[in-house]
């Protein structure tokens, strides 16, 4: 596994828009993460198409894929920020170069939701590790939060970090259009827990995203997790997902065809984040759906864990080395970019 350099102060942060493009009311938010960045010390460069938004995305798939080459492999930016999420990532996949990206030094990318289709396919493809975690936009509220503070000391890590659970989570329910600059306010209480109802303690390989967008990589080459289990069948593999706006049985649709392709083999561990837009149908429950599939394969499975589309989100390095602690509803993990 590859890893980019730690981020510095005085390092120049690309912001691209692989997926939608930065929406009316969106720009102020935007002009607030710059500066907040800049105010840390950090040099910003815009990449073109990124106030661009039509037919959900940036721009065509070939100009999407282009500029993310583009940033990728400019020798003066040392960090790649997603934009924003959105709906059509999914289709600029076929036009990355791939062995190019393999020559080039490695480059941090950061990002969830339909960005994890991106961090997915550079993580297998090309065998570097990419970090799921906050959006530019997430930067652009009045100060910093505690998501966005972490995700800063995890993507300037050295060789290791260690993150633990947030007390408390909320969602982005302010007003953009009246407060641009809003941010979630913290009205739950952060409880992870066991499908078995017992602690848990596990490590391995991490590699994940957001259901929703990467359930469609199954079965494609940008979803080869069976050879990237095969590769690093020696530390076995952690999986780690999200959802947004899926329901029970979309969810173990999901993770059933993810099994039947040999996604779970060597597998140490599931991480299942807080999933938003969800419901169950009819008696048909989350837990039901996680003990129909992993409960045969005798591993642990913590869910409600404070990945994904919730606030705060801890920023998960796919392609590194996961300790996972689960103690009393306390979560811990233990990064090592080995």
């Amino acid at each position: 596994m590859r890893y980019t350099r730690p981020l510095r102060k005085g390092d120049t942060i690309a912001i691209v828009s692989p997926s939608f493009g930065i929406i009316k009311n969106y720009e102020k938010r935007l002009e607030k993460a710059i500066e907040n960045l800049k105010f840390l010390g950090y040099k910003i460069v815009l990449y073109y198409n990124i106030g661009v938004f039509y037919k959900l995305q940036s721009d065509t798939k070939k100009e999407r894929a282009n500029a993310f080459m583009k940033a990728y492999l400019d020798p003066k930016v040392n960090f790649i920020f997603c934009a924003t999420g959105g709906e059509r990532l999914i289709d600029m996949l076929p036009y990355l170069d791939y062995e190019e990206i393999k020559r080039a030094e490695p480059k941090g990318v950061l990002g969830y939701s339909d960005i994890s289709n991106l961090l997915f396919a550079l993580t297998l493809k090309c065998d570097i590790a990419t970090f799921h975690g906050p959006l530019a936009i997430d930067f652009g509220s009045k100060s910093l939060n505690k998501g966005t503070i972490n995700a800063l000391r995890v993507i300037k890590a050295e060789d290791r970090v260690f993150q633990e659970s947030f007390d408390f989570y909320g969602e982005d329910k302010f007003d953009i259009n009246k407060d641009p600059k809003g941010d979630y306010k913290e009205t739950n209480k952060v409880k992870w827990k066991s499908l078995s109802g017992e602690n848990a303690e596990f490590q391995g390989r991490i590699l994940g995203g957001c259901l929703d967008t990467i359930s469609n990589l199954v079965g494609t080459r940008f979803g080869d997790v069976k050879t990237f289990g095969e590769k690093y069948k020696k530390e076995g593999i952690i999986l780690y997902f999200e959802s947004c706006d899926m329901n029970s049985v979309s969810i173990y649709r999901a993770l059933w065809q993810m099994k039947e392709l040999g996604w779970f083999n060597y597998l140490k561990g599931v991480l299942i984040g807080r999933p938003v837009g969800y419901s169950d149908v009819l008696d048909f429950t989350l837990e039901d759906s996680l003990k129909e599939i992993f409960n045969d394969l005798n591993v642990p499975v913590i869910f409600h864990v404070d990945v994904g589309h919730t606030k705060p989100q801890l920023t998960i390095v796919n392609g590194a080395i996961a300790k996972v602690k689960l103690k009393d509803s306390k979560g811990e993990i233990e990064t090592l970019l080995k």
